[in-house]
């Protein structure tokens, strides 16, 4: 992590990296950016090794190890960033009363020139004219990120996503513990090369009866910003690792971002999430 004009995080895996700085940051309403040009107030670090029951999962149990650090930044927010044995993840927190209105978020990851990549783009559309109402069901298509902006017609992907890194390693973009917050989604990071950025739904502000058979909610009209969510939040295979242990079967997740890091590429497939 680095502060100053912009906030980055990078990622290295031994001698391989992973992520190039890359900038992250959330608007509020009111014009106020969280990230740049903050400084370090204060720091914590924790050492968590345990382990997870499972009860629905192939094994009993699962391995809880990590290295965490907790940065206190000017302007009583922070960062909570995780290191796993097979990733690493972040997210913000603050530490204020009431409610925040979101207005957008800077989620970047910028990749090695040249990096290859899978990655599941949205299609049928439950709104035409709305990318983010989709059946999140697509074959994965194998591109080079900084080819991602001249795929015609293919605009937006979600999430798993694939990068392969060099030296037999791969970087799968996924995320977890969010709650009351649109889930990511990825677009090209071009002009500035190969990266992705996130791309977040706005705020729903209307819903009506649509979609297969209509038998599923729609969003005709949508908010100026994306999400409304408590001022304070805290701070399997490894997603499940990062939700609170209370909410960890129940399907209810708060936010956070990690990369985690693979040997294997999987074949080109279909998502249904």
């Amino acid at each position: 992590m680095a502060t100053g004009p912009v906030l980055t995080w990078a990622v290295q895996h031994e001698a391989t990296p992973v992520l190039a700085p890359s900038p992250l940051s959330l608007a509020l309403a009111g014009g106020e950016v969280l990230g740049p040009g903050t400084t370090v107030e204060s720091a914590k670090t924790a050492a968590v090794n345990t382990t997870i029951a499972a009860p629905v999962y192939r094994k009993s149990q699962v391995v809880d190890r990590y290295n965490q650090l907790t940065i206190y930044l000017k302007g009583r927010y922070g960062l909570v960033v995780r290191a796993y044995d097979d990733g690493v993840a972040y997210r913000f927190f603050t530490q204020r009363k009431g409610r925040l209105t979101v207005q957008s978020e800077e989620a970047a990851f910028n990749f090695a020139p040249g990096a290859p990549a899978l990655l599941p783009f949205v299609r049928d559309l439950q709104v035409p004219t709305d990318l983010y109402m989709s059946s999140f069901e697509s074959l994965y298509t194998p591109l080079k990120l900084a080819d991602m902006a001249q795929v015609k017609g293919e605009t937006l992907a979600f999430l798993p996503a694939l990068v392969a890194l060099g030296d037999g390693k791969k970087a799968v973009l996924v995320e977890s513990d969010v709650e009351d917050y649109p889930g990511m989604l990825l677009k090209s990071g071009a002009p500035r090369g190969p990266s992705l950025r996130g791309d977040f739904a706005r705020y729903p502000a209307a819903e009506q009866a649509g979609g297969f058979h209509n038998m599923q909610l729609v969003v005709p009209r949508r908010e100026a910003f994306i999400a409304q969510t408590k001022a304070r939040q805290s701070g399997l295979g490894l997603v499940e690792r990062l939700e609170p242990h209370a909410r960890r079967f129940s399907g209810r997740h708060q936010h956070a971002y990690l990369i985690s890091t693979t040997s294997t590429l999987p074949r080109p497939t279909s998502s249904n999430t």
